[in-house]
């Protein structure tokens, strides 16, 4: 308003105003306040730190995150330079950058700017700035700095650890003798290392080229198959292995072993290609095919040996089971003079050295071979230990010799053992025992552990005793404590070698302590566990045949018949007999017997073939029971074993052959 006065008195004649209307700017004045107060909220919640400084450095304003960025509040650094916040070595690069950017002048894009920060502690941060440079619109020059400004502390510290494993990595990958190839899922190469050289290649030769171009042919297929298949496994799969045939650059022959891996996209799962490591098994290839022509060699050699054996024990038991048989029938006469008598049980004598030799070397070449069977069953124990001292009484008492057996009274009734092993390490011990003991006794003790199942048996003498050098090699193969006792008391030198090993296979152990002419002492522990069944009923001793049991012998040799009829014969069995395998089916067709006893080398016809067209054919003996009558060295663990009803071993024993007939006929009703 202006006010009009009178010029003499002054006074206000009138007042005079002019009116315009301000709707439009207030309102336009209280929305710039509020946009302001909205951004200001805006920037004041941000993580982000945003600040301004004048054209000097000086800063103008800052966002309160300062405080979670810096360490800093806002009202520390306003007024204060903005390089305080940047590191020293820093300082000069990030100058730099923002000169350069307010030269290019307006609308020039706000750069991105890493540098490290000093917080007010004095721990050491990245971060990134954005500057935003305001200019005067009508001079054109600067005016305002605006920054915002990130903590990228953990992207770089990321990057760092990247890079150095990165760098890690090729390092390896560079310096490793293996090859680390990369390709794609179509086997396009993406990277070799410098160890490929060692194949005649540059590794910039190879990438981009198909990798499984330079595979064997016969391998090609297969590889692509194995590693297509792996292609379909999910992410995070084990590496596939595998070997294969590949060509160096001269084109020599070479055998490779590949450990692939699959690489997937992290985030989609899609598979990106494989990454290989590659190794030259060449040298490792011709060792194992050098050691497998060996290890077929060595087995070829056992099989030989073994056939060998095997009808080794064939041709010695034949003529055995003549002489034993026979000199045992002829012992049965009467009217032998004591010189005869004599000269017979020196046959008997020589003929039993001469198959115990033969059962040891067979034992050994089993145990050597690894074809012992093991075959646990419910044994009295005490009963079992026993009778097998029992068996050298008369050894012992023609010698002076006590034979002692002793237990402690911790023996189970029955315990879980293979009774036949069990018989054949007593017998071997004590036998050795009383072979080489001229005076005092030979001591078998038996007790057991239950916490542990463990039988131990104590086998002492009071004979000429060992040195350590002797004791060391006394389980060796071939092996007597010296040359005289061999000359003195013969033997193969295999026996304890046998004991030994029937011992660890049936888990136990065997052991010796021996003193110089003062006797020794051999332990053995066995793992057997205690059992509440009882073992089978042993049958009595040459139990007499029912009367009028009528017996089809059939052998191809003359004398085995001869001697089964005479041995039958004088038990009142009636004995009819066949030379082969073709007349026992014509016999078989014509007169029903009882039971047929049949060897199992024959010509034309052997005993096997000869029991499956028995049991084929109809006839009045379809179901008898059959016995197989072989000298051959393993017929429990020949492959038609089971075909029988039962087993007689040549050379024959009486108890034995009319035990095995009588269970048989037992169990046929």
């Amino acid at each position: 308003p202006i006010a009009i006065r009178d010029s003499q008195t002054g006074e206000m004649i009138e007042l005079q105003d002019c009116i315009r209307d301000v709707t439009a700017r207030r309102e336009a004045e209280a929305a710039l306040v509020r946009s302001e107060e909205r951004y200001r909220l805006i920037v004041e919640q941000v993580t982000d730190v945003v600040a301004c400084c004048d054209p000097k450095g000086f800063l103008t304003y800052v966002s309160p995150s300062s405080e979670a960025l810096f360490g800093y509040r806002p009202e520390e650094l306003v007024g204060g330079d903005a390089g305080v916040l940047i590191h020293p070595d820093d300082q000069k690069t990030v100058r730099r950058a923002v000169v350069a950017f307010v030269a290019q002048g307006p609308g020039a894009p706000p750069p991105s700017i890493e540098y490290r920060a000093l917080r007010k502690d004095g721990r050491i941060i990245w971060v990134e700035a954005r500057p935003v440079a305001v200019f005067d619109p009508k001079t054109g020059e600067l005016i305002e700095l605006q920054d915002s400004t990130r903590d990228v502390t953990a992207r770089r510290e990321a990057e760092a650890a990247l890079a150095n494993s990165e760098a890690r990595y090729r390092l390896l990958a560079e310096n490793a003798a293996d090859m680390i190839i990369c390709y794609d899922w179509r086997g396009v190469l993406s990277y070799l290392s410098p160890s490929v050289r060692r194949m005649g290649y540059e590794p910039e030769e190879l990438v981009g080229k198909r990798g499984f171009s330079s595979l064997h042919p016969e391998d090609r297929d297969r590889v692509v198959a194995a590693v297509m298949a792996y292609a379909q496994a999910p992410p995070g799969s084990e590496p596939i292995r595998y070997q294969h045939r590949g060509y160096r650059k001269d084109g020599t022959l070479v055998w490779l072993e590949s450990i692939s891996q699959a690489i997937h996209d992290p985030e989609t799962g899609v598979l990106l290609g494989f990454q290989d490591v590659v190794r030259d098994v060449s040298d490792r290839k011709a060792l194992e095919d050098e050691l497998g022509a060996a290890r077929d060699a060595a087995e070829a050699a056992t099989a030989v040996k073994s056939a060998f054996l095997a009808n080794m024990s064939h041709e010695i038991r034949t003529p055995l089971t003549a002489i034993l048989g026979f000199s045992s029938l002829l012992a049965q006469r009467l009217g032998l003079d004591a010189l005869g008598r004599q000269h017979l049980e020196r046959i008997q004598a020589g003929s039993q050295a001469l198959l115990s030799i033969v059962n040891d070397v067979l034992d050994f070449s089993k145990l050597e071979a690894g074809q012992t069977e093991i075959t646990p069953a419910p044994v009295a124990i005490a009963k079992t230990t026993e009778e097998v001292l029992a068996l050298f009484q008369p050894q012992a008492e023609a010698k002076g010799l006590a034979l002692v057996f002793e237990t402690d009274g911790t023996l189970p009734d029955h315990l879980m053992v293979d009774p036949d092993r069990l018989r054949q390490i007593l017998f071997n011990l004590i036998g050795n025992a009383v072979k080489f003991t001229e005076a005092g006794s030979v001591r078998l003790k038996v007790a057991y552990a239950r916490d542990l199942e463990r039988l131990h048996l104590f086998v002492a003498d009071t004979g000429v005793g060992m040195d350590a050098s002797q004791t060391a090699r006394l389980f060796q193969r071939f092996s007597q404590v010296d040359a005289a006792s061999t000359r003195k008391h013969g033997g193969t030198g295999l026996g304890l070698a046998i004991c030994k090993g029937l011992v660890e296979a049936m888990g136990g152990g065997v052991s010796v302590e021996s003193t110089p002419g003062q006797g020794s002492v051999f332990h053995v522990h066995l793992w057997a566990p205690p059992t509440d069944l009882a073992g089978p009923a042993e049958p009595a001793s040459e139990a007499a045949p029912a009367e009028d049991l009528r017996v089809l012998v059939v052998d191809d040799n003359d004398v085995n018949r001869e001697l089964a009829r005479l041995l039958l014969e004088s038990f009142g069995v009636r004995v009819s007999e066949a030379q082969d395998g073709e007349a026992a089916l014509t016999l078989a067709q014509i007169d029903s017997v009882d039971l047929i006893l049949m060897d199992i080398r024959m010509p034309r016809l052997d005993g096997p073939s000869t029991l499956r067209r028995l049991r084929a054919q109809p006839g009045p003996n379809q179901g008898v029971p059959v016995l197989a009558f072989s000298a051959d060295a393993d017929l429990e663990g020949a492959p038609w074993a089971r075909e029988f009803d039962g087993l007689v071993r040549k050379p024959i024993v009486a108890a034995e052959l009319l035990a095995e007939m009588d269970r048989c006929l037992q169990a046929a009703g």
